[in-house]
């Protein structure tokens, strides 16, 4: 069973964009947020509008619009220069996008760095632009930048942070079930991710990435960033068959199915706290 990104993006900006219901059919709506019933755009929306980029594609290096961006100047009928609106598959592929270098000198993994910015510019000043990969530079539609903070060769430790949602990705942490990998049935402190210990746990929070975690991060340009991407990686994310749960191959952002007894790769996701 198999579902394709494109169909997810749509569920998500559809559903993000409903307004609960109202418990009183009396109330007056006299707050900024206007009635879904009559087609109009709530508040909620509108700041999803202004922050998110576009994803229509465009000229590699060309600057990135809003999709409140985008949206007025259609409604003024001036469509942007630099966007295919119709696909053009010369220019319209991932062979146009830019990769990270993969490969990097030791940074970030010093005791003294107590923040995570502190451990990105240590990363910068070691290994220079490559340790920062612009999603505007590199990326053909609305892709984010993510930075390099940490990299131990010797440990094979690599943290690329996504700049758009400040989270943590890892390097592969272990091949394993998805029991083990999810941390179900396991104390906290004990789980594959939780036993990241790169910082206190003041600072950030491990877990395995549930599916629509994983999607963000490939829309932002995850798999043009992250290393070791061609494979399936478990997702947290069960389906309604419990004996199943969602796996990704990040090269492609496909996911399929899989028995939770079988192992697969496992990335880790740090939620930062400060």
């Amino acid at each position: 069973m198999r579902i394709g990104l494109s169909q997810i993006l749509l569920i998500l900006l559809m559903t993000s964009c409903i307004e609960p219901p109202s418990n009183s059919r009396s109330e007056k709506n006299d707050n900024p947020r206007q009635d879904q019933r009559n087609g109009q755009t709530c508040s909620n929306c509108q700041i999803l509008l202004e922050n998110l980029p576009d994803q229509t594609y465009r000229k590699k290096g060309f600057k990135k619009l809003s999709y409140l961006e985008m949206q007025k100047a259609l409604q003024k009928n001036k469509r942007p220069e630099d966007f295919y609106f119709i696909p053009n598959p010369t220019v319209n592929n991932e062979r146009q996008i830019g990769q990270s270098a993969k490969d990097y000198q030791d940074c970030g993994h010093l005791d003294q760095l107590a923040s995570i910015q502190a451990r990105a510019n240590h990363c910068f000043n070691v290994n220079d632009s490559s340790s920062f990969w612009s999603g505007q530079d590199n990326g053909i539609s609305g892709e984010a930048d993510w930075k390099l903070i940490y990299s131990h060769q010797e440990t094979g430790v690599l943290l690329w942070q996504n700049t758009r949602t400040h989270l943590l990705w890892s390097h592969i942490v272990k091949n394993t079930d998805w029991e083990e990998a999810s941390g179900f049935n396991t104390e906290d402190e004990a789980s594959i991710c939780q036993s990241l210990k790169l910082y206190t746990a003041d600072q950030v929070l491990w877990k395995l990435p549930n599916r629509n975690e994983f999607l963000m991060a490939d829309i932002s340009g995850a798999r043009f960033v992250l290393n070791d991407t061609r494979q399936y990686f478990w997702t947290a994310s069960s389906l309604e068959n419990e004996d199943k749960a969602w796996a990704i191959e990040q090269s492609t952002g496909i996911l399929k199915a899989v028995d939770k007894t079988m192992p697969l790769e496992v990335r880790c996701l740090g939620v930062v706290k400060k």
